[in-house]
């Protein structure tokens, strides 16, 4: 029995996908010394650059966000309404 087929349901459609990610690097892989480990670092590598352009979307998403929760403050008659989203801007903002 293959290893891969004893992974979680859950988990193994994420696991083929960094697995063919890293493929796209064979020419490098099938130059290392260790082609397992370069297959492995090739996969953290892929995962990393997700991980940062998932945080640059979230920042950007944030930063709109803010944007136009203050035009809303700005444009609000209610000291309550202006308080809430002066609240929920500084709660985004700590983040």
């Amino acid at each position: 029995m293959v290893w891969r087929d004893k992974i979680d349901p859950l988990l193994k459609p994420h696991l083929e996908v960094q697995l063919k990610e890293s493929l796209r690097q064979k020419s490098a892989i099938k130059s290392s010394s260790n082609p397992r480990e370069a297959q492995l670092w090739c996969a953290i590598a892929n995962l990393s650059q997700q991980n940062y352009m998932l945080r640059n979307r979230v920042k950007n998403s944030e930063k709109l966000l803010v944007k136009l929760l203050n035009e809303k403050v700005s444009k609000s008659k209610s000291l309550k309404e202006k308080q809430e989203l002066k609240k929920i801007i500084d709660t985004m903002q700590k983040f």
